[in-house]
């Protein structure tokens, strides 16, 4: 009699199932984590692309935040405006107007809001506070929800703009100061 090796079909099933319960308890935890570092990874780049740029316009042009404009054209040369700024020193693809105001949309997907109201106060963006725009991290893509706690990372962040800087809220509760901590 030849004897076989093998498992039997029964055996098979129930390691099958088990592995089935254990991907099921797994898998949506591991792309929320992926979908974090992403966002993180995303909101990161814009902040440092941005304060390239202004680093840039500041040394070509002498112009940083605290004599920025509202508004502008994509013709301003000398970028003191907000879109001259931004189509002057960064890869500008697009522009639309957003449920919050213009949208400027960048190569990489993501992009800054600037609100039809309250972006820069008069006398430019000469302290903390004074000025803001939005980022979007992945652009229109969604869910174009403003991130309110550091448990559930969103895709929009309102960022302040003062000086020769750019950078989330000061407060320690901001989920930018959070991501760029992390």
């Amino acid at each position: 009699m030849i004897k076989k090796f093998g498992f039997t079909l029964a055996e098979v099933l129930i390691t099958l199932g088990i592995i089935g319960v254990v991907a099921a308890m797994t898998i949506p935890t591991l792309m929320q984590k992926t979908n974090d570092a992403e966002i993180k990874a995303s909101f990161k780049k814009i902040i440092s692309v941005v304060n390239q740029g202004i680093s840039m316009n500041y040394a070509l042009d002498g112009v940083d935040f605290s004599n920025i404009s509202s508004g502008g054209n994509p013709g301003d040369t000398q970028g003191t405006s907000w879109y001259g700024f931004l189509y002057n020193r960064l890869n500008v693809v697009g522009s639309k107007a957003d449920d919050l105001g213009q949208a400027v949309f960048f190569s990489d997907g993501s992009s800054i809001i600037i609100p039809a109201s309250g972006a820069t106060k008069d006398g430019g963006c000469a302290k903390e506070g004074d000025c803001y725009v939005v980022i979007d991290v992945n652009g229109e893509k969604g869910p174009n929800a403003f991130t309110t706690s550091t448990d559930a990372l969103k895709d929009r962040y309102t960022i302040y703009a003062y000086k020769r800087q750019f950078s989330p809220s000061s407060e320690e509760s901001d989920a930018g100061n959070y991501i760029l901590k992390n």
